[in-house]
């Protein structure tokens, strides 16, 4: 097929994207529904503790609270900040591809460099897998990954990935976002042709 980019299929790649990241927003929302709920739960049990005498083990629940009210701010905070051009990138991996790299894409026991953390599998087949990639990790209440925190280690082939060492990458493409509205889709193709269900646009495209 034709890899060169028409404005009709950069729509269609645009709205496939935008359909994910609303997903993920969703997700989001009650990611910080639950951190809130915990947070209330814990400033009630901080209350009632001020009116009673605690012992031990009473003293141990508390700790626990306060430890679970830490994190709870922590993870709002950062669903807060990290809102804005939260998804970023996406990886079309081939791990057929990925199984037969040469020796300088497998690691020193002789085993592909294939990241533990999955993610979607695509229509292209049980070997083809995408991987959104962004600033913030996020899963769905099945705790399959959405997205991908860009530190790690499963996202590495983001930024290292290239035609010469593909480490099983298809497709690397660039989300760009305003707000949450997706505006655009840049890719890069790692392999000589892409297969005919893999569309690729932008310059990465020629």
């Amino acid at each position: 097929m034709s890899t060169k980019s028409i404005p009709d299929e950069l729509a269609r790649e645009i709205a496939v994207e935008q359909a994910h990241v609303d997903r993920v927003h969703e997700e989001l929302e009650k990611a910080g529904l639950r951190a809130d709920v915990v947070q209330a739960e814990g400033l009630a049990r901080s209350q009632f503790g001020r009116q009673v005498e605690i012992g031990d083990a009473e003293g141990a629940g508390l700790f626990e609270r306060d430890a679970l009210m830490f994190h709870a701010a922590k993870r709002r905070s950062a669903l807060d900040t990290q809102y804005e051009g939260l998804v970023f990138g996406r990886l079309d991996i081939d791990h057929a591809m990925l199984r037969a790299s040469t020796p300088a894409d497998v690691s020193g026991n002789g085993h592909p460099r294939e990241a533990s953390v999955a993610g979607s599998r695509s229509s292209g087949g049980d070997d083809r897998e995408i991987r959104y990639i962004g600033r913030l990790g996020v899963r769905d209440d099945d705790y399959e990954p959405l997205v991908i925190d860009w530190r790690a280690p499963a996202a590495s082939p983001f930024y290292r990935a290239t035609p010469t060492q593909p480490m099983g990458v298809l497709r690397r493409r660039v989300l760009r976002s305003r707000g949450t509205t997706v505006i655009g889709v840049e890719d890069d193709l790692m392999v000589p042709e892409a297969p005919d269900d893999l569309v690729v646009v932008g310059d990465g495209a020629l």
